[in-house]
């Protein structure tokens, strides 16, 4: 029995309690919670974007399309394989749809059950904080409250209390299971993928007498993959703290997030075209330059996925501009709008209907109930980034303007920004 056995932790239960309650809160916080931030940067269409989108650029996947509920038809490979024969033609094409949905299945499972903390209600979740016998979680509260007591001032304030515990505490404490969900990505789900890349090899041979070209595709897919679960496995890492100052302006922070869409998403190859007042360009305290370059990942990444111009099999549309203005407003405002315009392609009725459905979601504060969900949910995760002292929609507006474009504005304060006082 170690002296951890017997510590009596009744005498500090109030500290006890306060890192427990931390701890928590560092993972399951609606906003700013390990989860939530899973939720818009790895579930929210980057997982499914990593992996998705060398397939679509070998034109081995479609998606669904949405008048039928049907995977669209592989035009692609069965306009270049020759194939008379219309029954052969009908079953390459089901082989190619049926690889589809494998493909989408196993993110589907991926985002809906792994890439989570694990808690109750998602007990597949591969991320944790706690050993799994309350023996031993006891005993590291205990771990935890001796050192708190050793190393950390009386005269500390909370937010030094939070960040000695996120830093010392909780961050290597899960290195263990970032590690287990980095291992994830590359070994089972990596795995499954080059597995379904094989059956699909199988098939196509089956069917096809001069397949060659789609043989190299499907080949040279399995390299594409393990590429990307190399990258998506680095988004486990545990981060590297510093104390760095402000260092980045707000265009810089809004470049890096349109940066990271691109690695993720190679076809966001579209100009952006920039108005900015100095005013406005202000440098981003560390914690704001997070808030922005979130944002600025979600309002992209938005027009990525629904403004039409991106689809995996598209063709013949231009790339549209995307419109960034930064805007001082007095006496202590700075308000940020991204427009677009949007594919000739979409209903728009259908867009207005979603925004309609999303501004209500935000005007009852309803952010959590988009943190398990997989679509549709972009604009409320944007809300909920911005709801600093709970201004809730009083922040952003977005919408259809001039009948064709999409815009989306926000505006907030410069403390807000640069973390000064105010």
């Amino acid at each position: 029995m170690s002296f951890l056995d017997n510590y009596d932790i009744s005498a500090d239960s109030l500290l006890g309690e306060l890192i427990e309650e931390c701890a928590i809160h560092f993972l399951s916080l609606p906003r700013f919670g390990l989860d939530a931030f899973l939720g818009s940067r790895v579930r929210h269409g980057s997982l499914e974007g990593a992996f998705r989108s060398p397939l679509e650029a070998r034109k081995l996947i479609t998606k669904i399309d949405s008048s039928t509920n049907q995977y669209e038809r592989n035009a692609y490979w069965l306009n270049s394989i020759e194939i008379t024969n219309a029954e052969q033609n009908a079953s390459l094409n089901k082989v190619l749809n049926e690889f589809s949905l494998s493909i989408d299945s196993l993110l589907d499972s991926a985002i809906s059950r792994y890439v989570h903390v694990r808690s109750a209600g998602n007990p597949d979740g591969l991320i944790t904080l706690w050993p799994s016998d309350d023996t031993a979680r006891q005993r590291l509260l205990k771990q935890w409250l001796i050192s708190t007591k050793v190393f950390l001032s009386k005269g500390a304030t909370i937010e030094q209390f939070v960040e000695y515990c996120s830093t010392t505490f909780f961050w290597p404490q899960l290195k263990n299971s970032l590690s287990d969900a980095a291992e994830f990505v590359t070994k089972t789900l990596a795995g499954k993928i080059h597995k379904g890349l094989s059956t699909l090899a199988t098939e196509v041979q089956r069917i096809a007498q001069k397949p060659q070209g789609l043989l190299a595709s499907i080949n040279a897919a399995k390299s594409d993959i393990d590429n990307a679960a190399t990258k998506v496995s680095k988004w486990f890492a545990p981060p590297q703290f510093t104390n760095l100052g402000p260092s980045y302006s707000l265009k810089t922070g809004i470049e890096i997030g349109i940066t990271s869409l691109r690695h993720l998403r190679p076809q966001f190859d579209t100009h952006v075209e920039w108005d900015v007042d100095k005013r406005a360009n202000v440098l981003l305290h560390p914690t704001a330059f997070q808030a922005i370059n979130d944002v600025a990942f979600l309002i992209l990444g938005n027009i990525f996925k629904h403004s039409g111009f991106f689809e995996g099999n598209s063709v013949g549309e231009d790339r549209p501009r995307i419109n960034i203005w930064l805007r001082w407003k007095d006496p202590d405002m700075v308000e940020v709008e991204v427009r677009n315009v949007i594919s000739r392609t979409r209903d728009i009725s259908l867009i207005e209907a979603n925004v309609n459905t999303a501004k209500e979601k935000i005007r009852l504060g309803q952010f959590d109930s988009v943190a398990l969900q997989k679509n549709k949910t972009g604009l409320v995760r944007l809300a909920s980034t911005l709801n600093y002292e709970n201004s809730g929609d009083k922040i952003i507006d977005f919408g259809v303007v001039e009948s064709s474009s999409f815009s989306v504005i926000f505006a907030v304060p410069i403390y807000f920004l640069t973390g000064q006082p105010k």
